[in-house]
């Protein structure tokens, strides 16, 4: 029975990981949309072809999504590195001062509420075990899980893979239709995928369907237009400031 309980357990924490790794997802694939829209409509607002356009935008997705690769695995990997250092010294200190970690972990059980005596009676029986000890102590104190996670260049493919996914769908149009209305379908196109990916952040987290789908695709629309807005005035503005000449497109 306790063995079964335990396997459950650890099923649920397992299953939980694998829930918040819709966060890579989200990230990569949001990006993934918002980025490449904003390339092909400015470059079809330049050109009548949409061969040029799709060209570009491929370039755009295939370069968007190894840099979101990269840069999620360098993420990761600090992050990780940063917690293995933290932790090492945590069990450092429960092996050479013992009696100091005892006494952390004591005002830590304080502070979550147990009573004096029974913080001492509970940090007595983890004594009796340095490896639950260094473990309860990384966890409440430094806030760290243990167990690590996912790793980093699994975490970083996820990423880049799903942005490679999600740049298809802007794109996709102009392989297909004319420039004027591959624009007006590739815009239709981005915004329904960012629906889509509220619905995937709502099954993922147990929230309320409307409020993730809209929080998602307003979050897109927003970074879209003020991308847009910021390509369109900032060289403008900037021109403007050191006295350059803008080329004409």
């Amino acid at each position: 029975m306790i063995g079964t309980l335990s396997h459950d357990l650890y099923a649920e924490r397992r299953r939980l990981q694998q829930r918040v790794r819709v966060r890579e997802v989200l990230f990569g694939a949001l990006d993934g949309l918002v980025e490449p829209l904003g390339v092909v409509s400015g470059v079809a607002g330049a050109t009548a072809s949409s061969a040029v356009v799709a060209l570009v935008g491929v370039a755009t997705g295939l370069a968007g999504a190894l840099s979101m690769a990269a840069g999620g695995y360098l993420a990761a990997k600090a992050q990780s590195e940063v917690h293995a250092a933290a932790m090492h010294a945590e069990r450092r200190e429960v092996s050479l001062a013992p009696e100091e970690a005892t006494e952390e972990m004591e005002r830590l059980l304080e502070l979550e509420g147990l009573l004096p005596q029974d913080a001492h009676t509970v940090v007595t029986a983890l004594q009796k075990h340095d490896e639950v000890l260094w473990r309860t102590m990384v966890e409440k104190e430094l806030g760290i899980p243990v167990d690590a996670s996912s790793p980093p260049l699994s975490d970083a493919m996820l990423m880049g893979v799903s942005y490679l996914v999600a740049s298809v769908v802007p794109i996709a149009p102009y392989l297909f239709l004319e420039a004027p209305q591959a624009w007006i379908a590739s815009l239709v196109l981005t915004l329904l995928a960012m629906g889509g990916l509220g619905i995937l952040k709502s099954a993922a987290t147990g929230l309320r369907l409307l409020p993730a789908v809209v929080e998602v695709t307003a979050l897109g629309v927003l970074a879209g237009v003020g991308g847009y807005l910021l390509g369109r005035v900032l060289p403008g503005i900037l021109a403007q400031v050191f006295g350059l000449e803008m080329p004409q497109l």
